[in-house]
């Protein structure tokens, strides 16, 4: 398909780069955005080198150029449907590539699709399609130009520190508040689906003040965590440790006591942060998206237990940590994607639809009994205020037979020394979610704080 006598040396070379650079079109993207690991930039240039080698030399047979073409085309197809943000029409293509890996029929059927696909287009004009690639070949300046610049220049990504506070701060009212991202209250309380069992979340509940009609100013985190928020974290005088995820709160807020958090892993950010490994990673990514692979978990989810383990261990730490008037958890369950298999008990799901939802419940929940556990073993859980509460609902719980509706949350609040369960059945707003906290901080009665929601 790169072949002819027509377009033999150098055009022939800059068509196999053209087509290289067309795969790796969603990998370019990726690295233009925050900085990232310097070996993800060199991989990125070195497989753009090996992909162009790899077309170049295998076009020089009749055979070869068909199977390159049909390689660049099912490539750059596959591409262009993430870009799209069409992931879920790769699920049935990954489910079905996943079994043929396990039952050993995946590489016939491959050959034979390509050999078909070769016969397609074998019946286009070759010129045409080569003079397409010539013709796009300026874009890898604008690609593989700004990477190599990065590569040279561009500073290290920040990795934020835990810094213990030891300082007194207000000391008025201790709160640990925990946002769980995505925390439907339909789903994990309300009208929970049969056989899910939330043992540590259920607990809780039982000896917490339970606002049954808490709503969400909006369904996504972006919009409704900084609402919930408001200038809380600002406040002169108060000593605030925070461990959070997806927003990049250590950036928006320098002043806090201390501050870890990681970003979502998408496909974008989850390759190994060696060279060598970020060159495989590269190029497993183009038999996989964020949510859904050939190998079973992608990339990303991978990335994303990693960053689930990581993130209760930096929450059960801080919460034992002295010297803080609020912390603040923003932890990534029950979000997508959907790591737990319930099955085996253990965080290795693979290639799961909406009902995985549940599983990341599951999840949550043993991620709040750690950071429950923490605190008790400090001596702590009696004394302090504790919240759980969610940034918005299930955006996808019509999958799951719910009528629509994403923005009930639960809000449980603990305060110190209580251990019964009482309703509050006037509807709260999450937005209020700051000056809420706020009366805590000030030491106000629980008394006087449920006044106001009679």
């Amino acid at each position: 398909m790169l072949g002819g006598s027509r377009f033999s040396g150098w055009r022939h070379g800059l068509a196999a780069l053209s087509l290289a650079n067309l795969c790796l079109l969603r990998i370019w993207v990726g690295l233009l955005g925050e900085p990232v690991p310097r070996a993800w930039y060199a991989a990125a240039l070195l497989n753009l080198l090996l992909l162009s080698l790899l077309f170049w030399t295998i076009s020089r047979f009749t055979l070869g150029r068909w199977i390159a073409g049909v390689a660049g085309l099912a490539l750059i197809t596959k591409e262009a449907t993430l870009a799209s943000g069409q992931d879920a029409l790769l699920k049935p293509v990954a489910q079905m590539m996943e079994a043929g890996l396990r039952q050993g029929w995946l590489l016939p059927a491959a050959a034979l699709g390509a050999s078909l696909a070769a016969w397609l287009l074998w019946r286009l004009p070759t010129r045409w399609i080569l003079s397409a690639l010539l013709i796009l070949s300026p874009v890898v300046a604008v690609t593989a130009g700004p990477v190599a610049w990065r590569l040279a220049f561009s500073p290290a990504p920040p990795s934020p520190a835990f810094r213990p506070s030891t300082a007194p701060g207000l000391r008025h009212g201790t709160v640990v508040w925990i946002l769980f991202d995505e925390l439907d209250e339909r789903v994990a309380f309300t009208a929970r689906p049969a056989g899910l069992r939330l043992p540590a979340l259920d607990a809780f509940r039982a000896e917490s003040v339970v606002f049954r009609e808490a709503r969400s100013p909006a369904n996504s985190t972006a919009v409704a965590i900084p609402l919930m928020l408001g200038n809380l974290l600002e406040r002169p005088g108060l000593r605030t440790g925070l461990i959070g995820w997806y927003l990049p709160y250590c950036q928006t807020y320098p002043a806090l006591a201390s501050c870890q958090a990681w970003p979502m892993d998408r496909q974008r950010n989850s390759y190994g942060h060696t060279l060598g490994a970020a060159l495989r990673d590269q190029l497993r990514s183009f038999f996989e998206s964020s949510l859904y692979s050939v190998f079973g978990q992608s990339l990303a989810i991978e990335a994303h237990v990693r960053t689930i383990l990581a993130m209760e261990e930096a929450s059960v730490r801080l919460v034992q940590a002295p010297g803080y008037d609020l912390v603040f958890l923003h932890l990534p369950t029950p979000h997508s994607p959907y790591v737990y298999d319930a099955a085996r008990g253990t965080l290795s799901a693979t290639n799961q639809d909406a009902r995985g939802y549940l599983g990341n419940l599951q999840v949550a929940d043993r991620l709040f009994a750690k950071v429950r556990e923490s605190l008790e073993r400090a001596g702590r859980w009696r004394d302090t205020h504790v919240i759980v509460t969610g940034d918005h609902g299930y955006r996808q719980a019509q999958k799951l037979g719910y009528p629509p509706d994403d923005l009930h949350v639960p809000w449980l609040w603990k305060p110190p020394g209580e251990s019964r369960a009482r309703e509050v059945r006037q509807p709260f707003a999450t937005r209020d979610a700051a000056a809420f906290v706020g009366h805590l901080l000030d030491g106000d009665a629980p008394e006087s704080v449920l006044a106001r929601y009679p």
